[in-house]
């Protein structure tokens, strides 16, 4: 069970006044809703979070709280959007914005959707349409990649020999990142390039990275990332995160109770001093259940469906009506953003021009 962790002072949601206390163990389900509690085993502290590695998403939290008090019954957010695994929903593109594309990938192994931004990139005629068996799709600066039931590997694009035709991908990979790394089952992290095992992170227990492959966010809820990046000690003291987002300017993680923290990669806590710098989400925004970074600017979906965009400050919004998206996703380096909507239909937007 995934066991997000916190505690709960006189100004929070349960108070603590100096009569005898014990700590408490309150159980959530992966939609939020309270389902018991009990006594903490022996030995257990308030502190975390602590995951056991079952892969459940529902979750804890310890309580150091006055005897005779009942676990709080908040409006939880769900866990981040699971309409599609990761690595089925990806965009990719040139850093010049000519080549940027989405793919998504069906639960049947077909890709079904592929969107061209700008014209300058096209998938090969029938290319797309002819895989039955995609069991991964991934994206870079300069390629669509699909990974085959058996391993093998599709490549779509100016791959440049950055990965090898020949390539193979381990069955316990479940995402492959921007750059190329890949993300396995047990928490370990690997890449795809032909040029060896040269600037792979030295992340451990990873349950998610970052589109762009900058971050990574363990499964005890912490932000991993470069130590040279000026956000480092914004992104290194937090300790309930399920998901994280980066791009060049700076980074955003997602909590455990649906709200985002951000930072500038350039000047360390977020900042709305320089234009082309802005991680800022905006103040207020709650039950957050995904997040996503594109060329210069971040998304954040909701729980009702809508979407909150933030970053270029002459940017174009998602397009009005759209308050039904159950995915999000945004290209690293290009500037395209686009929804899985609960018909199962793609919206695409230009969140620069």
């Amino acid at each position: 069970m995934t066991k997000w962790i916190m505690r709960v002072f006189c100004a929070g949601l349960l108070v603590f006044c100096g009569t005898a206390h014990a700590l408490i163990v309150c159980h959530y389900n992966e939609q939020g809703q309270f389902t018991g509690s009990d006594s903490a085993n022996e030995g257990a502290t308030v502190g975390g979070p602590v995951h056991d590695g079952s892969g459940d998403e529902s979750w804890s939290i310890y309580i150091d709280a006055p005897n005779g008090m009942t676990c709080p019954k908040p409006n939880m957010p769900a866990a981040a959007s699971t309409a599609t695994a990761p690595g089925e929903f990806v965009a990719g593109g040139g850093s010049n914005g000519d080549d940027c594309f989405v793919l998504l990938r069906n639960a049947n192994g077909h890709i079904t959707q592929a969107m061209d931004a700008h014209a300058g990139f096209r998938f090969p005629a029938g290319s797309l349409s002819a895989i039955s068996d995609a069991r991964l799709v991934a994206a870079s600066r300069t390629m669509g990649l699909v990974v085959h039931n058996d391993g093998s590997v599709s490549l779509f694009g100016n791959y440049g020999g950055e990965v090898p035709k020949t390539a193979r991908v381990p069955a316990d990979v479940t995402f492959i990142a921007d750059n190329y790394l890949e993300l396995h089952q047990n928490g370990s992290v690997s890449s795809l390039r032909s040029s060896g095992p040269d600037g792979i992170p030295a992340w451990t227990n990873v349950a998610a990275i970052s589109s762009d492959g900058t971050y990574a966010v363990t499964t005890q809820g912490r932000v991993l990332g470069d130590r040279t990046d000026r956000g480092y000690p914004v992104f290194s003291a937090i300790t309930t995160a399920r998901a994280v987002a980066g791009n060049i300017h700076g980074g955003v993680a997602l909590l455990a109770d649906g709200t985002m923290v951000a930072w500038d990669r350039a000047n360390g806590p977020s900042r709305n001093s320089d234009a082309y710098n802005i991680p800022h989400p905006p103040a207020g925004i709650t039950g957050v259940t995904a997040i996503a970074a594109g060329e210069d600017f971040f998304i954040a979906l909701r729980s009702d469906g809508t979407i909150v965009q933030w970053g270029w400050p002459k940017r174009k919004l998602p397009p009005a009506g759209l308050n039904d998206a159950k995915a999000i996703v945004a290209a690293p380096y290009c500037p395209v953003a686009a929804a899985l909507r609960s018909d199962g239909s793609l919206t695409k937007w230009n969140p620069i021009n």
